[in-house]
């Protein structure tokens, strides 16, 4: 069954290609090797060129963080050496936010991905965040086809992130995502 599912997250790499968006796709297996890939990003000039630089995080989550492996059922008993705290998170995205001047976009698809806007928001300036609002027992198949639908709104050349995620909201409302940018960020700021 794991083996499907990593070939099902390589598929869904295959088909974002195929709709015209360059990308480059890593299975990340522990924090080290994540923060290993930031630093091959921030090293690689080719990515320069992208217009719409997307960090996409498909993984488990907690109100702590996100991490590789299976949390437990409690919320105090994760895995403390592979959970990626969100502090740790703004952390390891700053410098590749700074080389992209703040334009990065963080897309999460990941349970209590809203607990990361006011560190990713703070703390790396990045330019907006796409998550769903809330913790939700959708399946993983769910969410690839809310992105489907977001990546294809890029490939087919709209650049109005209120606009795509709107229409995403419209097509997939019960599953509630949402998109924070600087802008959004610094009104909400007391």
């Amino acid at each position: 069954m794991q083996n499907l599912k990593m070939f099902q997250k390589v598929r869904y790499c295959q088909d974002i290609v195929q709709n015209g968006i360059r990308c480059d796709c890593k299975l990340i297996i522990s924090k080290d090797y994540f923060e290993k890939s930031i630093n091959d990003l921030l090293n690689n000039s080719q990515y320069l060129e992208y217009s719409f630089p997307i960090i996409h995080i498909s993984t488990h989550g907690t109100k702590y963080g996100i991490g590789s492996t299976l949390f437990e059922k409690s919320e105090n008993n994760y895995n403390k050496e592979e959970l990626i705290s969100w502090s740790d998170l703004s952390k390891i995205l700053l410098p590749i936010n700074q080389r992209f001047n703040n334009k990065l976009i963080v897309c999460l698809s990941c349970c209590h991905g809203a607990e990361s806007i006011p560190y990713l928001m703070s703390n790396t300036s990045c330019y907006s965040i796409i998550t769903k609002q809330q913790n939700s027992n959708n399946k993983w198949q769910t969410y690839i086809n809310i992105y489907k639908c977001f990546y294809n709104l890029l490939s087919m050349g709209c650049n109005d992130l209120d606009s795509i995620i709107h229409v995403m909201n419209y097509l997939f409302r019960k599953y509630g995502f949402i998109y924070y940018d600087q802008n959004l960020w610094n009104s909400k700021k007391h």
